[in-house]
């Protein structure tokens, strides 16, 4: 069985482009690991995710950088060669479901107050 369930926060704004007629988002995810009684920090680590469709559109608009989310997805594994002819791995989580798991974040891309006239300060 291949399921991967994480609970994180998005580090930057996900980046949706369109591949043929599909959307497809990029994105990486932090996720905090369980602290051990040695650990005097917080350790985390930082998969590469993608999400294709209606998952890449939901992600694009409403998980900006902090958002706290659920991920529900399978770990995927793609052989390359680079331009060095070298053979490459790597590895993502290929997001199946996201689900906010957290308060709402601000996005700060989005449209300054225009209201400014009214404010009594």
């Amino acid at each position: 069985m291949n399921k991967v369930i994480l609970l994180g926060r998005t580090v930057s704004d996900p980046e949706v482009k369109t591949v043929g007629e599909t959307n497809v988002c990029n994105f990486v995810f932090a996720v905090d690991r369980p602290k051990t009684a040695k650990a005097t920090e917080q350790t985390a680590d930082f998969p590469d995710c993608t999400a294709w469709g209606k998952t890449a559109e939901f992600l694009g608009k409403y998980a900006p950088k902090g958002t706290k989310l659920l991920l529900e997805g399978v770990l995927q594994t793609t052989l390359f060669t680079d331009k060095e002819d070298k053979k490459r791995k790597a590895t993502t989580i290929r997001v199946i479901n996201a689900e906010f798991a957290g308060p709402k974040v601000e996005n700060t891309k989005s449209e300054e107050a225009s209201d400014d006239d009214d404010c009594p300060f």
